[in-house]
């Protein structure tokens, strides 16, 4: 998409620290946050985990 890490944070209205934390597998995202970030890539929540 071309966004930096803050603004992606912004536009799925997260924190930035905390999605860093889940890039680096720091932390586990709910499933809000999987939705959020699915919903702004606009794909479904399973290709985001790959469960296909």
């Amino acid at each position: 998409m071309g966004l930096s890490r803050e603004k992606f944070a912004e536009l799925a209205t997260m924190n930035d620290y905390y999605l860093g934390e889940i890039e680096r597998g720091e932390k586990k995202a709910s499933l809000d946050t999987l939705f959020k970030i699915s919903k702004l890539l606009n794909i479904k929540i399973h290709e985001l985990l790959n469960l296909e």
